[in-house]
């Protein structure tokens, strides 16, 4: 079973989809979008043959990458980290730090 958009309830302007997933050999019937279909491939379409997706254009400039994590952040030792009261304010103090030098 494979629903490809449904609108999210509530406020926020987003549609999801829904996806049944089975471990094994499916041998009930296949339903996309509420029809029977003979089968479902990854591109949630009723067809065995999936071609290779397209770059749009029109998103060409509208891509974010996300996050990109440089460094290990606070990394404590376990004998600090045992000592939770003295770990909290060491990484006070090198939040506190850090931010004051500029460094990130």
């Amino acid at each position: 079973m494979a629903v490809r958009a449904i609108r999210w309830p509530g406020r926020a302007n987003l549609f999801v989809s829904l996806v049944a997933i089975h471990n094994g050999v499916w041998k009930g019937k296949h339903s996309l979008d509420g029809r029977d279909v003979d089968m479902i491939n990854a591109f949630f379409e009723e067809s065995a043959y999936a071609s290779d997706p397209l770059q749009l254009a029109d998103n060409d400039q509208r891509l974010y990458q996300g996050s990109i994590f440089r460094g290990d952040g606070f990394l404590l030792t376990h004998e600090k980290q045992r000592h939770s009261v003295g770990a909290t304010h060491e990484m006070q103090r090198l939040s506190e730090k850090n931010q004051w030098s500029g460094t990130k």
